[in-house]
């Protein structure tokens, strides 16, 4: 609980911080504080079961190169999914009208539809043609009901993912592009330390792992002469890393010159103009599931 209080009042200093120099975001970045006060919230109530793994089992995944628990494993707790979804609906921006509608729809679906339950396996499994049935039934868009799914079920993936990352043992020398938890690719990279290392942020269950510095995070390209980064005048925290080879593109932050460790997932819905800077240059989001562990598959529904 402790460790809870503590990373809401690193999410208030930040979002406090985010105002001060990108006041742009205003009402999109109150909603997401609020959300992420949610799921901080509704992290404690969490109750599912964490699957018991040996240690020679551990010891081998990590050894060979998987992740410890792939994605579709996830336990979830739906009672508390389907509980935040209906306090998140409160809190969503009354300017946003299709994102509340969507909300509202989902809700009802999810309670009155005999297939509501499997809405949450559908999204562990990433099967696009199953949600986005449940798009349609709903009648909204497929991005609106993974974006809200998601939503829901991220206490319940952090809540197992800070188990499982207890497993790992101190000094294991995974220097891997993907996830040791889950086998997800980044949705941010970090630099920290003096020495600048740099680090993933699972876009799945928001694990941290330290990666190699010079070398695309997502097709682990180490040529300097095709690796680069897109800086924005006069900031010396966040930049683009992209790729020439397979034309992915990355948000870095460099924690560095902040006071204080930054929240990635708030940081990575307030800095949407990173991404336009990265797209208007020919540079792709990169896919969340990582293709040594999923295979070579084109995900559109994270």
């Amino acid at each position: 609980m402790d460790n809870l209080k503590g990373e809401h009042e690193r999410i208030r200093e930040n979002a406090n911080r985010i105002r001060k120099s990108r006041s742009v975001y205003g009402e999109m970045l109150d909603f997401y504080e609020n959300l992420l006060y949610l799921q901080l919230k509704y992290r404690a109530r969490v109750n599912v079961e964490v699957p018991g793994v040996s240690d020679q089992i551990i010891k081998t995944k990590l050894d060979e190169g998987f992740p410890l628990l792939n994605r579709e494993d996830f336990p979830l707790d739906n009672d508390a999914a389907y509980s935040l979804l209906e306090e998140m609906k409160k809190i969503i921006p009354g300017g946003n009208r299709e994102l509340r509608n969507a909300s509202t729809d989902l809700l009802k679906f999810l309670k009155e539809k005999q297939n509501g339950k499997n809405f949450w396996k559908y999204l562990l499994r990433a099967e696009e043609e199953k949600i986005k049935e449940v798009a349609d039934e709903v009648g909204c868009e497929m991005q609106q009901v993974v974006f809200l799914g998601l939503c829901a079920i991220k206490p319940s993936l952090c809540f197992i993912r800070s188990k499982l990352e207890s497993w790992i043992p101190e000094g294991t020398p995974w220097r891997k592009n993907y996830c040791p938890v889950c086998g997800s690719l980044p949705s941010v990279l970090l630099l920290k330390e003096k020495e600048g290392r740099k680090f993933g942020v699972c876009s799945w269950c928001e694990h941290q792992w330290l990666m190699n510095r010079i070398e695309c995070a997502y097709c682990q390209n180490q040529l300097q002469e095709s690796l680069g980064y897109i800086s924005i005048e006069d900031d010396e925290v966040y930049r683009v890393e992209y790729c020439d080879k397979c034309k992915y593109y990355f948000k870095l932050i460099d924690c560095r010159p902040l006071e204080f460790e930054p929240v990635p997932s708030l940081e990575e819905f307030t800095t949407l103009h990173l991404d336009m800077v990265a797209q208007n240059k020919g540079y792709r989001i990169p896919p969340v599931l990582s293709p040594i562990v999923y295979g070579e598959i084109t995900n559109k529904v994270d």
